[in-house]
């Protein structure tokens, strides 16, 4: 995807959001997610959008948002 150099830092007590362009995002996750356009060879998304939300910043209902994935880290971050 172009618009990221690289992917964000995620600490443990973070989650990533992971949002294709379909998602119906609340606002204020909407107005702070970073977009990337797909540049590769697999066009099956044209765009999605990251954010890296910190603790307390979840909501259960972003849970039900269609096209929004959440992750957790289980590792430190692979620099290498």
């Amino acid at each position: 995807f172009s618009g990221w150099n690289v992917t964000p830092t995620v600490l443990s007590d973070q989650h990533l959001l992971v949002a294709e362009a379909h998602a119906k995002l609340p606002d204020a996750v909407a107005k702070t997610m970073t977009w990337g356009t797909s540049a590769g060879l697999d066009k099956t998304a044209e765009k999605r959008g990251l954010q890296v939300l910190k603790p307390g910043e979840l909501k259960a209902s972003m849970f039900a948002v269609d096209g929004l994935r959440i992750f957790k880290p289980i590792t430190p971050r692979i620099t290498k």
